[in-house]
């Protein structure tokens, strides 16, 4: 799985992410942004690839992990949205 942060991007740039993991082949992809319209406009594009999407809110920012094919979803992974920036 590819662990994508588009925290602290303007759009179109964690779609522009999300979009490099996907044509990379990724069966899984999770991204973590911090702004409702990234949640927005990368579920709509991992949708329109053919993934099913799962938002997780977290502290001060969303997890959007992407699944395709016989993949499990979602990441046990809880960050801290506030660091690592």
């Amino acid at each position: 799985m590819r662990e994508l942060d588009g925290r602290g991007k303007p759009c179109p740039q964690p779609v522009l992410l999300t979009k490099q993991a996907i044509d990379a082949g990724e069966a899984v992809f999770s991204i973590l942004v911090d702004n409702r319209a990234a949640v927005e406009n990368v579920t709509r594009f991992g949708q329109k690839s053919g993934y099913r999407i799962q938002v997780e809110e977290l502290q001060g920012c969303w997890r959007v992990t992407g699944t395709t094919g016989d993949e499990a979803g979602g990441s046990p992974l809880k960050p801290t949205c506030l660091s690592g920036r």
